[in-house]
């Protein structure tokens, strides 16, 4: 249960880009009220909402989004593909609690974003996928102190990258572990 929802490869303009990140940046805030407050039902809950406001996101782009009038894709300028994580390492054992990290690659390399920051660039997708579980994992409300972190956390990563990062993961674990 890692990869919610894939982006199309799509190109759009700064004023798109602005509003997609945006976008996430809102469900974040309202996902942190509704796990952290006890409102929300369950986890899947949050992640089905969340799927489908992608599924809203790709049905609007390239189409006129409701940010602004003046949509150009002739002026378009960011390759974008988008991904967002959901991490079992990110996930309270005791609360159910858990943690979302996405990132976001355009045609200059590949550009993390954490909550509305921009926390990292890099070219390597592996890696990228890396720092957003572990942005998920330090966004927990109640800090990392407070969350359980099994070695093996990060292995359904497999599913993804056919064991590639299972190595990295593990060290990955072993660092987050370390800085709690």
């Amino acid at each position: 249960m890692h990869i919610i929802m894939v982006f199309e490869d799509r190109v759009v303009d700064e004023g798109l880009w602005t509003w997609l990140v945006m976008g996430l940046w809102q469900l974040w805030k309202r996902r942190n009220k509704f796990v952290f407050q006890g409102i929300l039902d369950s986890v899947e809950h949050t992640i089905n909402v969340t799927a489908e406001r992608c599924l809203e996101w790709q049905r609007l782009i390239p189409n006129s989004p409701p940010y602004t009038l003046n949509y150009d894709p002739k002026n378009a300028s960011i390759f974008l593909r988008g991904t967002i994580l959901c991490s079992d390492a990110a996930r309270d054992p005791i609360s159910g609690k858990i943690g979302l990290g996405w990132f976001a690659r355009s045609q200059q390399g590949l550009v993390f974003l954490a909550g509305f920051h921009f926390v990292e660039y890099t070219p390597n997708v592996d890696w990228a996928k890396l720092l957003a579980i572990k942005q998920a994992l330090a966004t927990i409300v109640e800090g990392p102190e407070n969350l359980a972190i099994f070695s093996n956390s990060l292995q359904p990563l497999q599913l993804i990258d056919e064991g590639s990062l299972v190595s990295d993961c593990d060290l990955l674990a072993k660092d987050i572990r370390e800085s709690a």
